[in-house]
């Protein structure tokens, strides 16, 4: 039994993440990054440099022309090189996205016991592929090679969180790098109906709470976005309120009915 307890904690500490991970795949209205759920051990991660500046990368034989994500020479991602590589979904399964995005899919498989992350866009201009010196006895480096991050080796033996390995891949690859990567996009929840609006606002408040008590850099940024979340949702209730009383006779003008 006491072989079979070090196993069983890594399980329990898989589902824990995947939880995490099916948490954040229903979040919307992050400013730098999208996210979406696909099955039980996948999260899409679509990050959105949008028109921001890209900053050029190094010049000479090795440099990679017209970058499409503004991410510098010291920034970009190496694939892993030590151990088995997992297989992933293909990346040919995967749509390609606006020049401007890049996209990322975290996967916790069972059958690996931790999480992985891999590039599903935009390889060319993220990863060391070609021009990478891995040294003797090289293992084969391809586009569907896991990336090699301090979150994810490091989340056997730590507390490592879904949210620390999404923070590690927005910081890379936005440029500059961005100081809040939990950035709310309120411009994106204005457009949203009231309903989905309020439940949109108290759900990041959920998320951003966890966020806060991590005493981060962007400690300030994470409590301002919480206010103004709850004043957000707390904004939508009265209309909210009279309308689930009156339902589709409700048109808008208030609780006149009342006053008879």
């Amino acid at each position: 039994m006491s072989g079979a307890r070090p196993a069983e904690q890594r399980n329990e500490k898989l589902m824990m993440f995947l939880r995490e991970c099916l948490t954040m795949g229903c979040l919307r209205g992050f400013y730098y990054f999208e996210l979406y759920s696909r099955g039980r051990e996948e999260l899409l991660i679509t990050v959105t440099c949008g028109k921001d500046p890209v900053f050029p990368v190094t010049s000479g034989p090795n440099a990679l022309a017209s970058p499409i994500v503004g991410i510098n020479h010291k920034a970009r991602f190496k694939p892993l090189v030590e151990g088995k590589f997992p297989p992933a979904s293909p990346s040919t399964r995967d749509a390609e996205q606006m020049r401007q995005d890049a996209v990322f899919l975290l996967g916790g498989y069972a059958r690996y016991k931790c999480p992985f992350v891999w590039v599903r866009s935009n390889h060319t201009r993220l990863l060391y592929l070609k021009h990478q010196n891995l040294g003797a006895g090289d293992k084969q480096v391809t586009k569907d090679t896991p990336l090699d991050l301090r979150t994810t080796n490091d989340w056997k033996n730590g507390q490592v969180r879904a949210w620390d390995i999404i923070e590690e891949i927005v910081t890379a690859t936005v440029l500059p790098p961005p100081k809040n990567p939990f950035k709310i996009d309120f411009a994106k929840l204005e457009q949203m109906d009231e309903l989905e609006r309020s439940l949109t606002a108290a759900s990041l408040v959920n998320f951003l709470k966890r966020i806060h008590i991590r005493q981060s850099a962007y400690e300030e940024e994470v409590f301002n976005d919480i206010q103004t979340l709850l004043d957000m949702h707390f904004a939508c209730m009265p209309e909210l309120l009279v309308a689930a009383k009156y339902g589709d006779d409700y048109d808008g003008r208030g609780d006149e009915s009342d006053d008879e």
